[in-house]
């Protein structure tokens, strides 16, 4: 685990550890630091996106009027 933690993303590690040596830590303090940055690393990895932030129309407000003028215009009713 200690391979794992010193070739993990540097930045996770920090998080967890701040600037101690992993070969220096106890056995108890190296398991809870791979815990903690492989689950960090999964919840970074795994991160759904909402709906919106999928949305890449930018319609300003004159264009939806235009649209809703042009749809409303057309209907038969």
């Amino acid at each position: 685990m200690r391979e794992v933690l010193s070739s993990a993303d540097n930045a996770l590690v920090r998080m967890v550890v701040g600037d101690a040596d992993a070969n220096k830590l106890p056995k108890s303090a190296v398991n809870m630091a791979f815990n903690a940055v492989s689950e960090l690393a999964k919840s970074r990895n795994t991160q759904t996106r909402t709906v919106d932030s999928f949305r890449q129309t930018a319609n300003t407000i004159a264009d939806l009027n235009k649209q809703n003028r042009e749809f409303w215009s057309n209907r038969k009713g």
